[in-house]
């Protein structure tokens, strides 16, 4: 069924509903932001967790439905609030709540969910408004929700078994051999996928290297930064110290995935870096794009600087400037209402006030919005080391896997970190083709998705 017939079946009553997935590699979430960049009225797009709306720039579900955890959930349900949020994304216009990431959603979430937009598109029913759709997209043989049940094991799932929609060709891998070798890791083949990569000439090796030209996956974070602050301690010369910078009106938290931008980068010249944003239209540099610092470019104290990095996968040099993420609403915010009591919204949209205040912007989505928060910073962090977790969603060109850990055996942490390498010649695995063999492991339940 296409997608503008399972909308318009949610005027008869229903939830539309929509589950977009594939392999790692095969565009996702790409075919979504595409969708949204065409129309922004097309839908919002939040991730399940921080880091990969840091990765994707966008929000977390949590931040953009006010809830910590299942429980909260649960509370803002029976306190009425979720279906208050929710109404406000309908009143915005938007046409599907995107989740990116599905796979690390709880199954109770995604039932509470589904329940809270079916009692606010009875609302939104009544006053002849048009519904809102709940779009999910991921991988279930990527990571797992951590100590939950999988999102198909929710009561709703039955929604989306019927308009699930997987997507084949991968973008990502184009050698035919390579992809075979990681589609039999995918299904928990980890001998038969061991033995196609030593084939290849994959490097088996039983040290990690800390000169790898490439980014090292760790299973834990205390590693991953060890091994990063090691390599880049290395390098000579002072660091550039740059900072971020983050505002919210009054009474409003900063958003969970905030926590992920650090508030200061300590980066020197040929450090090896990761991009986490995308240069559009002209996509010079991607999210997930790696290469080397050449400079730190800095003409004023008033200018913002930028820095210069060559990128591994072409040898181009490009510009990677600060961005800055907003946090809008439709409606002005309360603070800016009270300080200016009876003043029209025309009105309001006229003053400036400044880089600390509310304002309207009109360049956000298709008809402006307001404001209420922002933070900007560089899109970057140190490459050469990284989790499994935080690669989730990207592609890089070259990876080196540490399977030393025994973390490195839970359900599809091979697969994922595995995935993300381009070619053959780009991954170096530290440990043998047995221990990779042993550590491959799939989760039974998700064998129906391969």
């Amino acid at each position: 069924m296409r997608l503008d017939e399972i909308y318009e079946r949610g005027k008869e009553g229903v939830v539309p509903t929509k589950f977009l997935t594939g392999s790692a590699g095969t565009g996702k979430t790409f075919w979504v932001k595409k969708q949204i960049e065409m129309n922004p009225d097309f839908g919002i797009l939040a991730a399940t967790t921080g880091i990969a709306a840091v990765n994707l720039g966008t929000i977390t579900l949590n931040s953009l439905l006010k809830y910590f955890d299942t429980r909260s959930l649960e509370t803002a349900f029976f306190e009425g609030w979720l279906q208050k949020h929710l109404l406000k994304l309908c009143e915005d216009d938007y046409k599907w709540l995107v989740i990116d990431e599905v796979s690390m959603m709880p199954g109770e979430q995604l039932d509470v969910l589904y329940q809270a937009m079916k009692q606010t598109n009875e609302v939104i029913a009544m006053q002849g408004r048009n519904p809102i759709g709940l779009m999910l997209t991921g991988d279930f043989c990527q990571l797992p929700p951590v100590k939950a049940k999988w999102a198909f094991e929710a009561e709703c799932w039955n929604q989306f078994e019927g308009s699930t929609e997987r997507l084949t060709k991968c973008w990502r891998q184009t050698d035919a051999k390579f992809l075979e070798a990681v589609n039999h890791i995918r299904a928990g083949r980890g001998m038969v996928g061991a033995t196609i990569l030593s084939q290849l000439g994959v490097e088996f090796t039983k040290n990690a290297d800390t000169k790898f030209e490439g980014t090292t996956i760790i299973a834990k974070n205390e590693a991953v930064d060890n091994f990063n602050w090691l390599c880049h301690s290395k390098l000579p010369g002072v660091p550039a110290r740059v900072f971020s910078s983050r505002w919210m009106t009054p009474g409003r938290p900063f958003p969970q995935e905030w926590n992920n931008i650090p508030s200061e980068l300590l980066l020197k010249d040929k450090a090896y870096v990761m991009i986490l944003s995308n240069d559009t239209p002209e996509f010079t540099y991607v999210n997930g794009d790696c290469g080397h610092i050449l400079s730190y470019n800095k003409a004023s104290e008033d200018d913002d600087g930028s820095f210069t990095i060559q990128l591994v996968r072409n040898e181009e040099y490009v510009t990677i400037p600060r961005i800055t993420r907003k946090v809008t609403q439709k409606e002005p915010p309360d603070e800016l209402l009270l300080r200016y009591p009876g003043m029209a919204e025309d009105e309001l949209r006229l003053l400036d006030r400044g880089d600390n205040d509310p304002y309207w912007d009109s360049d956000v989505g298709r008809n402006g919005a307001w404001v209420v928060g922002a933070v900007t910073y560089f899109p970057l962090r140190l490459a050469y080391a990284s989790t499994v977790h935080k690669t989730q969603g990207l592609t890089l060109d070259k990876v080196q896997i540490d399977l030393n850990q025994n973390f490195m055996s839970a359900p599809s942490m091979c697969y994922v970190g595995i995935s993300r390498c381009k070619t053959p010649q780009g991954l170096r695995i530290v440990g043998s083709p047995g221990l990779l063999g042993s550590r491959v492991k799939i989760d039974p339940l998700v064998e129906r998705w391969l």
